[in-house]
């Protein structure tokens, strides 16, 4: 485009800015040409920004997400700063059919001097998401079940058989509370209902649903290599477990296994622990072995 047709397309953009909730906020928005879009490079994520990230983007493109860019005017070159968006930009401007403009947020309360204007851009751009708070797996819940995800209601439906609460605060856990639902959400996700129930199960078995930290993650995540290494035992590893661990507790369950394996990450240690005890019981080979760092599947 040339740039006396760039100044006509400016000044027809400026001219219909609709002021966005209090005029004197300077927040407007239009509709804006992606032709008019620049993101400086002195403070945009040009080069680093993630190749993947955007392909997802333009893979997974859904107009019904696409929040407005957020632009800065420069009147001197008849061109927008573009202050967030680059991704939603490059995406756009990527698709099979590339749009021609996209909805912009414009802040024209701005510093006319152009390098404290630029300063003004960084400190937005650097301050965009501080407010923002990432919606956590648990609090997707609902509107996952609501949605028919078949992990998301595996776990509603097991929860809520064994009365099991799950929560977002860290730290120990209370009798019945998962110890994190993200890890009862992958069990799920990746070895399906049947692994889940089979712990939940085992951990009501022991009596631990009673205890502090019974579903806490380390107790889930070697509970469900168990599971997952020796699904061929049926019931079996499940009645052993609770056999091996029915006088003890949570606690010392962890402590045990610590110290057989000190130098192991806790759930590497618990899980090693469990496979010696399951594995010298039913006299099999090992499935889930020590290779001097953490822990291996065999084969």
């Amino acid at each position: 485009m040339s740039t006396s047709a760039n100044k006509v397309l400016f000044k027809t953009v400026m001219n219909n800015l609709k002021p966005m909730g209090n005029p004197e906020s300077g927040k407007c928005t239009v509709s804006m040409p992606i032709e008019l879009l620049w993101p400086d490079p002195a403070y945009q994520r040009i080069d680093i920004r993630s190749g993947a990230k955007i392909r997802k983007l333009i893979q997974n493109w859904n107009e019904n997400k696409l929040l407005p860019i957020v632009v800065v005017p420069h009147p001197e070159e008849n061109r927008f700063a573009l202050v967030d968006g680059y991704g939603r930009y490059i995406a756009a401007s990527s698709l099979p059919e590339p749009y021609t403009s996209l909805d912009a947020i414009v802040l024209t309360h701005v510093p006319s001097d152009p390098a404290e204007r630029q300063k003004f851009e960084a400190e937005i751009f650097c301050s965009q998401d501080d407010e923002i708070e990432p919606v956590k797996a648990v609090q997707k819940h609902k509107a996952r079940v609501l949605l028919g995800d078949v992990a998301a209601c595996s776990v509603d439906q097991l929860c809520s058989q064994y009365h099991i609460d799950f929560v977002t605060k860290p730290g120990s856990r209370d009798k019945a509370v998962l110890g994190s639902y993200n890890e009862a959400y992958r069990i799920a996700q990746i070895h399906g209902e049947a692994c889940l129930d089979f712990i939940f199960r085992t951990v009501k078995s022991l009596g631990w649903l009673e205890e502090k930290n019974g579903l806490a993650t380390y107790v889930l995540r070697a509970f469900r290599h168990m599971y997952a290494a020796h699904r061929n035992q049926g019931n079996a590893v499940s009645s052993y477990i609770i056999y091996c661990l029915r006088k003890t507790e949570p606690g010392k369950f962890k402590a045990r296994a610590v110290a057989r394996y000190p130098e192991r990450d806790l759930v590497a240690a618990c899980t090693l622990w469990l496979e010696d005890e399951i594995c010298q019981y039913f006299k099999i080979d090992r499935q889930i072995y020590d290779d001097g760092k953490s822990f291996k599947y065999a084969g």
